[in-house]
């Protein structure tokens, strides 16, 4: 098992907040890089097969809420059902 996979792994295993800088390796991995910072909004783009994918999350005292983390763990399974849905 490769470090980004268990990295995907542990972060699906929160169960409450983030820390940011877990959250930001997490959508780099998926693919998603960060455009810009609005105030306490990271923006992050990924561009899928002739559309750009926006996922906006904010981040306040370096912590990302439940509900974010839940969206992405959401977004991480998506992932692994296109990849088997490839093969």
């Amino acid at each position: 098992m490769t470090s980004r996979e268990k990295r995907i792994e542990r972060f699906c295993n929160i169960t409450a907040e983030a820390e940011s800088q877990e959250v930001i390796k997490v959508l780099e991995i998926l693919g998603y890089e960060i455009k810009r910072i609005k105030g306490s909004h990271f923006i992050f783009e990924r561009k899928v097969t002739g559309r750009t994918e926006i996922i906006i999350i904010p981040v306040h005292n370096n912590k990302v809420k439940k509900r974010y983390v839940t969206d992405i763990i959401k977004l991480i399974k998506q992932s692994e059902n296109e990849k088997i849905q490839k093969i």
